[in-house]
């Protein structure tokens, strides 16, 4: 019984330097200002989210045979993909900088009567004017239950990407660690 925990813990030991990186990501995204803008913490959140993901495949696909841990790959692979595109135009779609400052905010996609009466043709994509008018404040323009959907969309395919890219990796890994190395001749 003790014989197969300290296996385990090998393992995870050889893992170790894999887990460090992953959970380190997130704070790189944030210094080359890639990351949501909220939630202020989601770098550390982003690193929960990752320690999980390694340690659900590292418990769930250890002793899995090959075509299953390839299935989890490709299914991965195309998932992350398709998540990070959506990720990147809600990124671009739904934020802003205003001039002057480097805090990126986010918009909504319900306008608040103020704007519909005001910008009535351009509602709910407002020009950078009316975000001036408005003295660059979002909740003056769209609805705060608009705002939050958006930034819960952008953290959440965030997340999601982050997860699929830790899977893709860990699935990767526990594959090729387990193997048998090559015998020489």
């Amino acid at each position: 019984m003790l014989e197969e925990f300290w296996k385990v813990l090998r393992e995870l030991r050889n893992f170790w330097s894999w887990i460090v990186a992953s959970a380190g990501l997130p704070f790189l995204a944030k210094l080359v200002e890639i990351s949501p803008p909220w939630p202020p913490a989601i770098p550390v959140l982003t690193s929960i989210v990752t320690l999980l993901a390694l340690i659900l495949v590292y418990h769930f696909l250890r002793s899995a045979n090959k075509r299953a841990i390839s299935r989890v790959l490709g299914i991965g692979v195309g998932s992350l993909f398709l998540c990070s595109l959506i990720y990147l135009a809600l990124l671009s779609q739904f934020t802003f900088v205003p001039p002057g400052t480097e805090v990126t905010l986010v918009k909504g996609f319900i306008c608040s009567p103020f704007a519909a009466t005001t910008y009535p043709n351009e509602c709910p994509e407002l020009s950078e004017r009316a975000l001036k008018e408005a003295e660059w404040d979002p909740a003056q323009l769209w609805t705060f239950y608009s705002i939050t959907i958006v930034r819960l969309a952008i953290a959440a395919f965030w997340l999601g990407s982050f997860l699929l890219l830790s899977v893709v990796l860990a699935s990767f890994i526990v594959y090729y660690i387990r193997r048998p190395a090559p015998r020489r001749a």
